[in-house]
């Protein structure tokens, strides 16, 4: 049997403020026209790929079929199963890593962007997740500083999701 994979990724340098270290990317020097100043003016040009790419976070699991089951309850697709399992619902994804690290799961966050925060909310309720996974209580939605109406639940494992309605109109959310 194979050890557990365990991923915690941290990032040691920035380059030049992006959160990037060893990042695919491709840099080229560019010189710029002098300025009024008479300064030049020089900084990598970086072109990020895009298309299919997409960024999957790596979840941790304290009980790893305990924390399938909760996610499949959730209705989360589950698309991959083996050392690791890849949830999928709508655009989004994440991998759910057979690994614990206490400190870290309890400081983790996700956040679930929906269309209907309340829907979502009579789904969550109807689950009965505290009595079937052994979490806490969800907290029902409710308007935060930050302008998004936000239903909170933790996983089995203490990861925090925030269940947030994007505001009409705004593509940030």
């Amino acid at each position: 049997m194979r050890p557990p994979i365990c991923i915690v990724v941290q990032t040691p340098v920035s380059l030049k403020g992006l959160g990037r270290t060893n990042a695919p990317i491709e840099s080229t020097q560019s010189t710029h026209k002098r300025n009024t100043n008479s300064e030049s003016c020089h900084h990598p040009e970086i072109n990020f790929r895009s298309g299919t790419e997409l960024a999957r976070p790596f979840v941790p699991a304290k009980d790893f079929g305990l924390s399938k089951r909760f996610y499949e309850a959730l209705g989360f697709e589950k698309l991959l199963d083996g050392d690791v399992a890849i949830f999928g619902i709508g655009t989004s994804s994440f991998i759910l890593q057979n690994c614990f690290e206490k400190e870290w799961a309890e400081n983790f966050m996700m956040q679930r962007m929906v269309d209907d925060v309340d829907s979502w909310w009579g789904h969550i309720q109807e689950l009965d997740l505290p009595a079937r996974f052994g979490v806490p209580q969800p907290k029902a939605p409710s308007l935060q500083p930050w302008g998004l109406r936000v239903a909170f639940l933790v996983d089995p494992s203490g990861v925090l999701w925030h269940v947030a309605e994007g505001r009409p109109g705004n593509a940030s959310d």
